[in-house]
């Protein structure tokens, strides 16, 4: 009986992780698509040539990391936006971003795709070519 028990709680304990890993991978999918002109906090400097938004907050460890590199990115490029998810959480959630640090790209006006996590620099660098624009 109490192997019954053990396997039932451990199957719980198995959906409830899958189940917290999905969610979030859910809410980004639902993000594609909906045009940047319809997002709160529309008025941030540069969003509708933005091609790339990248959402941070400054007390993320895996943020840190990615921070320099986007910063090397932002130097070189002028369609790429950084944004503190703490001061923006409307404009994080209604795109998707429920963790940090997370990739928004952004093709014709409309969210193209979501990232959650830590992204080399390489793929970074071969999402924003024109051909994968």
């Amino acid at each position: 009986m109490s192997d019954i028990i053990v396997s039932v709680l451990i199957s719980v304990a198995v959906i409830a992780m899958l189940a917290l890993y999905v969610r979030p991978l859910w809410a980004t999918r639902k993000a594609r698509g909906v045009s940047i002109a319809d997002l709160p906090d529309y008025e941030i400097a540069g969003l509708e040539q933005a091609r790339l938004l990248y959402f941070y907050a400054p007390v993320c460890g895996m943020c840190r990391n990615m921070t320099p590199v986007i910063q090397r990115l932002m130097q070189q490029r002028q369609d790429i936006i950084s944004i503190d998810a703490s001061e923006k959480p409307g404009l994080a959630r209604s795109l998707g971003v429920m963790g940090t640090p997370a990739c928004v790209w952004i093709k014709q006006g409309r969210v193209s795709r979501v990232r959650l996590g830590v992204l080399s620099e390489a793929d970074l660098m071969s999402s924003l070519k024109p051909e994968n624009a």
